[in-house]
């Protein structure tokens, strides 16, 4: 590392080298160049999670433009990520825009989103997120949907979060939808939008907290000016090492063998998930991120949206305590899926298959031996797949 890279950078953009190509990265990938100048590209410095959170805060301070003085209202897609927390953490009534089951594949009730967009912005300023490469089903939504949704925020003036998180996370034989190029065909220069990106999600190094934030220069100029105010920029370090890799012809190659991998594991999980589970849309593989859902096994469909997430929550902890095998909730907006119209009634599970094969298959054979005792009516059973032998690492 330079010797200037352990101290503070001066920049409230980062490290001016990583920005610049990020900012090459994003125009290449999101193919933007017909839009040079009406965007910004900065360094996201300490995790998308926080970007987002910023954003939210400076849309409450920045001057107002003719959007009614209601209390802000937060659209995000149910089920989701945990954007609940942060944004109503910001002051925001959080609703849940339904993501629906169509033919196996999951995306959002365009429909009914664009009702709610026609609903809320009548009377709040409105921040929708938009999250095509989808976590937590790990479905991409296809341009249609994207498109549809974007030039809905964009007639009713509401402010945009894209989630760029997995934009490079997908199968290879699949092109991502393109939100953040539709943004920016869609939308009107005086409007207030951010796109992120995880770049530790495309390499495997979430605990840097690197990413990039695109957006309409004075937008991105007030946000990291914002964000200054709390915080240097740091992990420079970090920084200079991530704009050496994306540089260097390698990353490509890393990026492109790791959706090989990802494609194959997301096969072989659903192949031996289908085998132990059989019956319909039990396995939902998905076509892009490093997770994929499962369905609970339950004797009947549970009355509500709440009861199927008490089913889950169960499964989740005993499948934990009894096998080290530590599974994700299928959604991590509880609240609002249950007050979000049509909410499922399916208890989804969320796998993580970015992991060694060897891993994988260790964590699927304790799935089998665990789904032998399953009840899902609880009470007292006998657990024949128990482990009873010391766990060292669970998976």
């Amino acid at each position: 590392m330079p010797r200037f890279a352990h101290g503070y950078t001066l920049s409230p953009y980062g490290l001016p080298a990583l920005r610049h190509r990020l900012h090459e990265m994003v125009t290449r990938e999101h193919e933007l160049a017909r839009h040079e100048g009406r965007y910004t590209v900065a360094v996201s410095q300490a995790g998308t999670r926080g970007t987002m959170a910023d954003f939210a805060r400076l849309l409450r301070r920045l001057p107002d433009r003719g959007s009614p003085a209601g209390t802000p209202v937060a659209l995000i897609p149910s089920p989701g990520w945990d954007y609940a927390s942060l944004l109503a953490a910001q002051g925001y009534r959080v609703l849940g825009y339904p993501i629906i089951d169509e033919g196996g594949r999951f995306g959002p009730d365009i429909e009914s989103a664009i009702d709610l967009l026609r609903s809320t912005t009548a009377h709040s300023p409105v921040l929708l997120v938009v999250n095509a490469q989808h976590n937590p089903t790990g479905w991409d939504w296809g341009p249609d949907r994207v498109t549809a949704l974007l030039r809905a925020a964009c007639s009713h003036r509401a402010n945009v979060v894209i989630d760029d998180a997995y934009y490079s996370v997908h199968d290879p034989h699949r092109q991502p939808t393109n939100a953040l190029l539709t943004q920016l065909d869609t939308a009107e220069d005086n409007t207030h939008w951010l796109a992120v990106r995880s770049l530790g999600k495309q390499y495997q190094a979430n605990g840097w907290g690197i990413g990039s934030m695109v957006g309409p220069p004075a937008t991105v100029d007030r946000l990291v000016e914002s964000t200054t105010t709390r915080s240097y920029g740091s992990a420079i370090p970090l920084q200079a090492a991530m704009s050496d890799w994306i540089e260097n012809h390698e990353s490509q190659l890393h990026t492109e063998e790791f959706r090989g991998t990802i494609a194959a594991h997301r096969l072989h999980a659903a192949t031996r998930l289908a085998e132990l589970l059989p019956g319909e849309d039990i396995v939902s593989p998905g076509d892009c991120t490093t997770y994929m859902r499962v369905a609970v096994p339950t004797r009947e469909v549970p009355e509500s949206a709440a009861a199927a997430q008490l089913i889950r929550d169960r499964f989740v902890r005993e499948l934990a305590m009894r096998t080290g095998v530590v599974l994700g909730r299928g959604s991590m907006t509880d609240a609002v899926d249950a007050e979000t119209p049509g909410a499922s009634r399916t208890a989804w599970v969320r796998m993580h298959i970015g992991v060694p094969r060897h891993v994988l298959d260790e964590g699927l054979e304790r799935i089998a031996g665990f789904l032998e005792g399953w009840n899902p009516s609880g009470g007292d059973r006998d657990v024949r797949g128990t482990y009873s032998r010391t766990i060292e690492s669970p998976t």
